[in-house]
């Protein structure tokens, strides 16, 4: 049995023919969507990327219906001052506590830090969400 070489054409005027983009429609396409994946990486790390500082929750305990304790290492340069924003949640997630914790120079670089966070309800759980090394010229945060 033998197979033809073409495949079988449809009736004339029945059927929309198939539509192809010209090449430079396409090439031109295909450059812009290359461009765009470019400047989204570039400013997702513009806005993501860390300054050395590493830091992570070591853990937390409830006090009580209003305080939570949150214990947090902070990995920085010796000479660097660094923000770090500390939380509590409840059980639904929901931010019930927050404190800004500044430590300054000194020290070995690697430091083990215990923060109360006063809370509006009872907390679920606590843990550092960010720490960001002040540069000199920033005022103190609140």
């Amino acid at each position: 049995m033998t197979t033809p070489d073409t495949l079988p054409r449809r009736p004339p005027g029945r059927y929309d023919e198939a539509r192809t983009l010209p090449r430079p429609v396409k090439l031109g396409g295909a450059a812009v969507l290359g461009l765009l994946l470019l400047a989204l990486t570039v400013a997702a790390y513009l806005r993501f990327a860390g300054d050395g500082t590493r830091f992570g929750t070591v853990g937390y305990r409830v006090l009580s219906d209003t305080a939570i304790e949150v214990r947090f290492q902070v990995s920085k340069d010796p000479a660097a001052t660094v923000d770090c924003l500390v939380r509590a949640r409840d059980r639904d997630g929901a931010e019930v506590g927050s404190e800004k914790v500044r430590l300054g120079p000194g020290g070995s670089g690697e430091l083990v830090k215990a923060q109360r966070v006063a809370t509006t309800h009872r907390a679920a759980t606590g843990e550092v969400t960010k720490c960001l090394e002040v540069t000199p010229s920033s005022p103190p945060s609140p």
